[in-house]
């Protein structure tokens, strides 16, 4: 289909991808940094204690 989608996210910021259904999905991924392995699934201290912005109380169950 041309159903396409481009989504560009900020260096730093953790996230993840899903995909619904059963058409095949092509993803480009550039990165910022230089790869190293054994950084590898890690998501920095400061990112998991990082406190959420107030204003985002009305999207968030918190």
């Amino acid at each position: 289909s041309n159903n396409n989608v481009g989504i560009v996210i900020p260096p730093g910021v953790a996230h993840a991808i899903r995909t619904e259904g059963s058409e095949d999905v092509i993803m480009v991924y550039g990165t910022s940094t230089i790869f190293h392995p054994e950084f590898e699934g890690r998501i920095a201290s400061e990112v998991e204690t990082a406190e959420s912005p107030e204003s985002w109380g009305k999207f968030l169950d918190l």
